[in-house]
């Protein structure tokens, strides 16, 4: 008897996931993607380097936690987001 529902159970959870996995794919071909927005834009990107930049270069010269206190983000997304534009920068002057 355990057998028999346990059986029906999996079958159970093998459709659930085959639905799932369907719907997530007609919502793609919609255009729609899952998650969250991202918190940093190219213009808010911009200006967290404008914050951070050093005052002789132009930029006001603030420290990464200074800048993403200003900006209402978190340091470690204002780490991440400049050191991937930093390596962005760095592999178009490779290509050049």
């Amino acid at each position: 008897m355990f057998n028999v529902m346990g059986s029906f159970a999996q079958l159970e959870r093998e459709m659930i996931q085959e639905r799932t996995l369907a719907g997530l794919a007609a919502a793609r071909e919609r255009g729609r993607i899952g998650g969250r927005r991202p918190v940093m834009t190219p213009e808010l990107l911009e200006q967290a380097q404008r914050l951070v930049l050093d005052e002789a270069a132009g930029g006001e010269g603030l420290s990464v936690a200074q800048a993403a206190k200003r900006l209402k983000i978190s340091k470690t997304t204002l780490y991440r987001e400049l050191s991937a534009a930093q390596a962005q920068e760095g592999a178009n002057d490779l290509a050049a």
